[in-house]
């Protein structure tokens, strides 16, 4: 069908003959309409040619056309092109739908772009700017994804933001939204608000194909030098990031991680990561194999804590005790380099055991992980 588009899965390598075809006659004037429904639409490209999409917002005078969203073996991005043959993904802003002419001479000459226009990649103390986050599991990956901020965007959906395309799970087998129930499409994978000097974007991951490594990342070229922080927080784990000073995350995924990205000054941001109770996040990797890291947290409703954190095989000998400490409120990370013992520890399951005491009250608090 002229104008749509599908997609073809192939799970197992084989060679597909389509026999003879045709492509489509179009007329000089009139061109080929393409008819586009509120939200996402899967549209395809029937010509000999590419389609210069951006060349078709503009000769349709409509901007509430969006860009186009392009699957290319491994990734999905942003476009302004549609190649010959192929498909991508349009949304439409609004209620009604709309019938959009693809002219023969707006195809001609069409280019690549990057998602992520340089242009707006200012520096965090600027008045606008965004950041995208793309998330990959080391064989496909989503680039659709960012943050930012505009003077004249709004806390709910506006044209500065996306929604979340809906991709099937067996092509990209997890996806990073921003939850918004009070929107029609209530999942964003861009979220831009209006410009402010302290900011917090709560966000999930979710993995739909089991436990699965997973990596955030962003170019921070561009940050500047100010006074203004992006940290990460991965929720659980415990485990912040200054997005400043490093260009990527990676943890193991396994249902619904929960993140947020903090913006704002040190007062700010150091006011935002109290930590609100004591936690023993996950140790990461996990599994691993030589190196652990342990996070955890204490709050500040008390001056210090007498924290003990060993580690113990799955029968409750002790393998390695990492501290026996007193700690001030806070985020803390402790390592174990399971090859630094004399008795280096085998395979299999161990636990992470962390006794806290302040005053007169004790708590215990358990972790398993597995080494390889």
């Amino acid at each position: 069908d002229p104008g749509l588009g599908y997609w073809l899965i192939v799970r197992e390598p084989a060679n597909i003959t389509t026999g003879e075809g045709r492509t489509v006659a179009v007329d000089s004037v009139t061109g080929f309409q393409i008819d586009l429904n509120p939200g996402w639409n899967q549209i395809g490209n029937p010509y000999e040619m590419d389609i210069n999409w951006d060349a078709v917002i503009i000769d349709n005078q409509n901007l509430n056309i969006g860009r186009v969203k392009l699957f290319n073996s491994d990734s999905l991005s942003e476009g302004r092109i549609i190649p010959r043959y192929r498909g991508g993904f349009v949304f439409l802003e609004g209620v009604q739908p709309v019938t959009v002419n693809v002219k023969p001479e707006i195809v001609r000459n069409a280019r690549l772009s990057h998602y992520i226009d340089s242009k707006q990649q200012n520096a965090l103390s600027e008045n606008s700017w965004i950041t995208g986050l793309k998330v990959s599991n080391g064989t496909v990956s989503h680039n659709l994804s960012g943050i930012g901020m505009h003077p004249e965007a709004i806390e709910g959906k506006d044209r500065h933001d996306e929604v979340l395309l809906p991709v099937p799970k067996e092509i990209i087998p997890f996806e990073l939204a921003f939850n918004h129930p009070e929107e029609i499409y209530n999942k964003f994978s861009f979220d831009v608000i209006q410009t402010t000097d302290r900011y917090i974007w709560d966000f999930e991951v979710k993995s739909f194909a089991g436990v699965q490594t997973l990596t955030i990342s962003w170019d921070n070229r561009h940050f500047g030098d100010n006074e203004f922080n992006l940290i990460l927080n991965h929720k659980g784990i415990e485990k912040l990031v200054n997005m400043k000073e490093v260009k990527s995350y990676t943890f193991s995924a396994s249902g619904n991680d929960q993140f947020r990205i903090i913006f704002g000054d040190d007062s700010f941001v150091n006011d935002k990561l109290k930590p609100s109770a004591i936690t023993l996040g996950q140790g990461y990797p996990n599994p691993f194999r030589n190196e652990l890291t342990i996070p955890f947290t204490l709050p500040d409703s008390r001056p210090n804590y007498n924290v003990n954190i060993s580690i113990y095989d799955i029968t409750g000998n002790l393998v390695k005790q990492l501290t026996n400490e007193s700690y001030s409120p806070g985020y803390y990370t402790l390592s174990w380099n399971s090859m630094d013992g004399k008795i280096i520890p085998g395979r299999g399951i161990y636990l992470i055991r962390m006794y806290v005491e302040s005053g007169d009250a004790s708590n215990v608090y358990t972790r398993k992980v597995i080494r390889q």
